[in-house]
């Protein structure tokens, strides 16, 4: 028993050494790191550095400390924030006390690389109220910062802590509705639509909060953009106006031509690509004389702007341009105009294109275009597709990527139901099949393999999930 505990006494004497060993091994391997992303391009040791630290407890600690201790923190911040999150990650349990620190940090540069981090550790929904403190150091920028990461989080505890700031009205309000609008969060969008909707609130806040749903945005947020296209209001009409272009969404005529002629001038342009959209032939036509003696940076645009219309009246004169404009950006975005036209006829036009080889992209963007335009064009679109898979820069295995760029549930379902039937039709030509499977498992995640019994679990698993798929909007826009 004596031996017993001479060996306990002789072991807890030791234990300290032994710890204080570990720990200057650790902060060498830190300091190793931390130079490496500040100034090195080693990548092989840069790893094997990361995968010690990830294992060694403490290591998030000595990190953080020696960061803060560089006299280059405010240049390399971003790097090495970026640097350090497989370590973040990994110990994230142990880096929530040292971010709360830093995040207490008078010195800004100390408090921005608080901010990073603990984007970095995917710590901005636990320590949500930390970040909301930072919110009133605008001037300095570390509010503005803290903000900005809310753009990563979906966590419901923060988006409950925000809308609850928006109850306090001036600086508090502002920021977190700048915070709402960037989490783009579902559950965020009925206080968002509430303080559009609310005329007691500051213009440049309302029109935050409406571009804050301008992603994926619902029902209700189309049909209050459009309301707000009438309040002879500039900025909430400007904000109207982007949700509605951004998404493509066409709205009335009369009233677009109400707010162009009630509004301010600079809200002309967009209101014109609106009207375009809506399928007014006048303001197509404006765009096509905006996109002829317009500068080539604006050109492209222009001439997709008259093509959205879908007036077929123009066929003829983007044509005409499209042999006449000689850079081949602006040709090609003028391919993508006559492609939104929704001509089945110039399909041939389009495919001619898709085997150049910087530019093919564009006519695979002029060609999906047309393909959502005209629905019924779909199939006889992927079979010219499929003829020049293997010849053209891109073929089918990257159709939906574009075809989906903007997408509505029902380009979504409409896709994926063109695909299964071009599977019949590919029954002697397995490669095609394959990338046809592989496609199918992009957009809806199952995963079935690439045998020929595959093709009837995907019409299996369609049959059971179409109907789902049709009311979820898609993600990702």
């Amino acid at each position: 028993m004596r031996i017993l505990a001479l060996a306990a006494a002789f072991f807890a004497l030791l234990a300290p050494a032994v710890r204080a060993e570990d720990d200057a091994e650790t902060r060498k391997k830190a300091l190793e790191l931390i130079e490496e992303l500040a100034t090195g391009s080693d990548w092989q040791k840069r790893q094997k550095l990361v995968i010690s630290l990830r294992r060694a407890p403490g290591a998030v600690g000595i990190l953080i400390e020696e960061c803060c201790a560089r006299g280059d923190l405010s240049e390399k911040g971003w790097q090495l924030a970026g640097g350090l999150q497989p370590v973040l990650e990994a110990r994230r349990a142990e880096a929530v006390e040292p971010i709360r620190k830093l995040l207490k940090e008078a010195d800004d540069n100390k408090a921005r690389f608080g901010v990073l981090i603990c984007e970095q550790a995917g710590l901005v929904g636990p320590m949500a109220a930390d970040l909301i403190a930072l919110f009133p150091r605008q001037d300095s920028g570390v509010g503005s910062q803290a903000i900005s990461v809310f753009g990563t989080c979906r966590d419901p505890r923060a988006v409950e802590l925000l809308v609850a700031e928006t109850g306090k009205g001036g600086v508090a309000m502002r920021a977190a509705v700048s915070a709402l609008a960037y989490t783009g969060a579902e559950a965020a969008r009925e206080t968002l639509r509430k303080i559009a909707s609310d005329t007691n609130v500051d213009g440049d806040v309302r029109s935050n909060a409406l571009n804050g749903l301008s992603r994926n945005p619902a029902a209700a947020d189309v049909e209050l953009a459009v309301t707000l296209l009438k309040t002879g209001d500039d900025n909430m009409i400007g904000a109207a106006v982007n949700l509605l272009l951004e998404n493509r969404i066409a709205a009335p005529v009369d009233v677009l031509k109400a707010a162009k002629k009630e509004g301010n001038n600079w809200l002309n342009d967009p209101i014109d690509r609106l009207l375009s959209l809506a399928g007014d032939l006048d303001a197509a036509k404006q765009c096509l004389r905006k996109a002829k003696g317009g500068q080539a940076y604006e050109k492209g645009e222009w001439y997709v702007a008259a093509g959205r219309s879908g007036r077929k009246e123009l066929k003829d004169d983007l044509e005409k341009a499209f042999g006449s404009e000689t850079d081949d950006n602006v040709r090609f975005a003028v391919l993508t105009a006559i492609g939104e036209l929704g001509d089945p006829a110039s399909i041939d036009l389009i495919a001619k294109y898709l085997t150049h080889p910087d530019l093919g992209w564009q006519a695979m963007r002029a060609m999906c275009a047309l393909a959502r335009r005209t629905p019924e064009s779909l199939d006889a679109v992927l079979d010219r597709i499929v003829d020049l898979t293997g010849v053209a820069t891109m073929g089918i295995d990257s159709f939906h990527y574009q075809y989906l760029e903007k997408p509505t549930a029902a380009d979504r379902v409409r896709l994926i139901e063109a695909y299964l039937k071009l599977l019949d039709r590919m029954q002697e030509r397995p490669r095609i099949r394959g990338l046809v499977l592989s496609a199918l498992t992009d957009m809806t995640r199952p995963d079935f393999g690439q045998s020929e019994e595959a093709v009837g679990k995907w019409k299996s698993w369609w049959a059971e999930n179409k109907e789902a798929f049709g009311k979820r909007p898609p993600k990702g826009q």
